[in-house]
């Protein structure tokens, strides 16, 4: 059904961007570039195997983890050995297309295959800010799931900014508990070991998916 009527294709950073500005929790903080794809209403037309791309619908960014210790608390590996492990930077679908049901899974799933078809994709990382969601597109699209990130703090300077890396010793403002994520992972190569703990999936996994 969903491929009759949408269509899911390779993009640039700036489409992305600009979905995430204007719907993700997120606004407009960076993001790292990477695999770039995008949802779009999709209309064939009657005669021939014409078909006109319509509204975007959707955004969604793979790149190389974040962090580099990430890999070593994931696999044991060294923090240079990141190639073929993926995170997922951003994922977004507009309104309309968020209340459509299982349209984000079908989405995130064809971005998946799309990047294995490009790709050498050895292991996928994504994590859902527990302030926002727990991250049911992630269980529906059959990611394992391993707990929540460890507690940190952040520093929050007198006029509300958070200021994650840098120094602060000689700055106005106080350490804030930072919102822990959800940790999901899929793993494709086999010879990976997995360090996370496996647990159960969050309980009550209502709300909207999202990365």
């Amino acid at each position: 059904m969903f491929e009759d009527k949408y269509l899911v294709r390779e993009c640039n950073y700036f489409v992305v961007d600009k979905l995430v500005e204007k719907y993700h929790y997120l606004g407009d903080k960076d993001f790292r570039s990477g695999y770039c794809f995008s949802l779009h209403e999709k209309k064939n037309h009657e005669y021939g195997d014409l078909i006109t791309i319509g509204k975007t619908l959707g955004g969604c960014v793979w790149h190389n983890v974040s962090a580099p210790n990430t890999v070593q608390g994931a696999f044991g590996l060294d923090r240079t050995d990141q190639e073929g492990i993926f995170e997922l930077g951003r994922f977004i679908l507009i309104p309309e297309a968020n209340q459509q049901k299982n349209l984000a899974s079908y989405f995130l799933s064809k971005t998946i295959k799309m990047l294995r078809n490009k790709t050498k994709v050895r292991a996928l990382i994504t994590y859902a800010d527990s302030r926002h969601h727990k991250g049911v597109v992630y269980k529906a699209c059959n990611f394992k799931y391993y707990g929540l990130t460890d507690p940190k703090n952040d520093f929050q300077d007198e006029r509300g900014n958070i200021i994650e890396r840098g120094k602060v010793k000689t700055k106005a403002g106080k350490w804030i508990p930072r919102s822990r994520k959800h940790r999901y992972m899929m793993v494709f190569d086999k010879n990976l070991n997995v360090k996370w703990k496996e647990e159960k999936y969050p309980k009550s996994m209502e709300g909207n998916g999202g990365g």
